[in-house]
């Protein structure tokens, strides 16, 4: 019952059994099992990436900008990292992001089965 490549998954809901995931069992920062049919899915790289650039490059702006001495914005850059991330997940898990079927390293590598 898997969907095309091309038709869009909703927010929230397992591309292997399109049933809806409640916000609380996803996982925003790696993959998880589907509590349905138990497939790893996850959040996409890029939707990764940009979590993590925008955090990061929030909490360094604020704390170069905040005039403080440099171990003293180098905390509040730390403090605001860790307040910004769990803000992130917090609002992200409200909207409830996209999901897609998780591929381990193990699926990307072809052999030539030359063992058997």
């Amino acid at each position: 019952m898997n969907i095309e490549e091309h038709e869009l998954v909703p927010r929230g809901v397992c591309p292997a059994c399109l049933k809806p995931i409640d916000r609380y069992k996803i996982i925003i920062v790696k993959e998880f099992p589907c509590p349905h049919c138990h497939q790893l899915v996850g959040t996409s790289i890029l939707f990764r990436v940009f979590k993590r650039l925008l955090t990061t490059g929030l909490a360094v702006t604020s704390a170069f900008f905040s005039g403080l001495p440099l171990i003293a914005s180098i905390v509040v850059g730390v403090v605001l990292w860790f307040v910004l991330n769990f803000f992130y997940v917090w609002v992200v898990s409200l909207v409830r992001p996209r999901l897609e079927l998780f591929r381990g390293k193990d699926e990307d590598f072809q052999t030539l089965n030359l063992g058997k």
